[in-house]
Order: structure tokens, then C-alpha cells, then sequence
């Protein structure tokens, strides 16, 4: 959260395989239609999410399953980014949205407790 406005941008992955961002309540791209959650194999990349603020977030890990560690000043806007892709159990995310020049992964977490599996990897650019 960013302030009081009624802004929440985010993702959304729907069971059925509907997908679209959205931002104001409204939604910024055509919804795309992907594979269904029942019926997953390979891999989905959800996107590259930069422009994150430079506030520490309070963090009670005692509150979550897992909690994903990044040294600070990583996010700083324009600077990092978060990659957010779901694959099917024991695949790894294409590899064409990892490797990309001048960016270089500084943390990573495969979340296994549910199907399909969410990898979620923090990224900066190189200076």
C-alpha cells in the first residue's frame, strides 16, 4: 500500500485460466485465457513486477508458512523487480525470463504446497 487510494494493482491467475491485471478496479490489458489450474503442465510466467517503494515492510514471520529474504535496496523503484511464474511440479521457469542482460537474481523460493508449484524470485539490475 502506497497511500489511502483505492489503487490495489495486481494479477490475477483464476482456476479456470483467466488472467488479467488490474489496477483501479479496472483492467489495464485484454484478459488472457491460459491453461486451467486442474489440468497444469510446463510453466506460466505471471510477469516481472517493478516499481516498489523504499519502505521497510514490518514482517512477523511467525504469521506466514515462509517469508522471503532480500538484502535491502533491491526494490527501490526502477532498480529490482519480482518475477512471479507457476510450474508444474519438479519444472523450472523459462529460463528466457530469468535470464535477461543486466538483471541477475538475488533471491529465489519455490512454494510446493500447493499445484501447481509458485516460484517467486527477486531480481535487481546491474549497476
Amino acid at each position: 500500500p502506497r497511500d489511502s487510494s483505492p489503487w490495489n494493482p495486481h494479477a490475477s491467475y483464476h482456476a479456470s485460466g483467466r488472467y488479467h491485471h488490474k489496477s483501479h478496479d479496472m483492467t489495464l490489458l485484454p484478459p488472457q485465457q491460459r491453461q486451467p489450474l486442474g489440468h497444469f503442465s510446463g510453466t506460466e510466467h505471471l510477469g516481472a513486477f517493478y516499481g516498489h517503494g523504499v519502505g521497510t515492510a514490518v514482517c512477523h514471520p511467525g504469521a506466514f508458512t515462509s517469508v522471503l529474504t532480500i538484502p535491502p535496496g533491491i526494490l527501490e523503484p526502477k532498480r529490482g523487480c519480482v518475477l512471479v511464474d507457476l510450474v508444474a511440479p519438479g519444472v523450472a521457469p523459462a529460463a528466457h525470463h530469468r535470464e535477461v542482460p543486466g538483471l541477475r537474481i538475488v533471491a529465489e523460493e519455490t512454494y510446493r504446497d500447493c499445484t501447481p508449484w509458485i516460484v517467486i524470485a527477486v531480481a535487481a539490475q546491474s549497476a
